[in-house]
């Protein structure tokens, strides 16, 4: 199951590379823009713009990442737990609380890195994009809440039935 997480991982990776490094934008916003007002004049709050959009797209666009990394170093940590506690018993709870907080912060500084990189190749190599700070937060963020389904998905299978 590990292979399939990590094989998850960097195929998504691929995809955020790909999005994120075109030379051109995506999409100028035009159409975006356009959406929300015709919403706004059907009730859509106000506060909807197209900046919140934009951040949202990058949380739920790094959410993926952080899910199949945590979910691929889950299983490897799985496997040295299970061998570590045949040795030593008492060991194996602290050791897996630790793990738990390793879930969350490897793909979180990993995200962090790979945003870092992209907003500086953007800011760099490509004039046509902007590289911001908001993005790098909200890179790092969808991240993070992506290895804290995992997280919390671990803690639902390790209770009691």
């Amino acid at each position: 199951m590990r292979r399939v997480w990590t094989i998850s991982t960097l195929a998504w990776t691929a995809i955020i590379l790909a999005i994120t490094l075109s030379p051109q934008q995506p999409t100028d916003g035009g159409w975006v823009r356009d959406s929300l007002a015709w919403l706004a004049e059907r009730g859509l709050p106000a506060w909807v713009t197209y900046d919140v959009i934009e951040v949202a797209a990058n949380v739920v666009l790094f959410i993926p990442f952080g899910l199949f990394l945590a979910l691929a170093l889950r299983h490897r940590s799985d496997r040295a737990h299970r061998s570590l506690s045949e040795r030593s018993p008492s060991r194996s709870l602290s050791e897996r609380s630790e793990s738990k907080g390793f879930l969350l912060l490897y793909p979180t500084v990993l995200a962090l890195s790979l945003s870092l990189t992209i907003e500086f190749t953007q800011a760099t190599f490509l004039p046509a994009r902007f590289a911001t700070v908001s993005d790098l937060i909200a890179n790092t963020a969808g991240a993070l809440l992506g290895a804290s389904l995992a997280v919390m998905n671990v803690r639902r299978r390790a209770l009691p039935r």
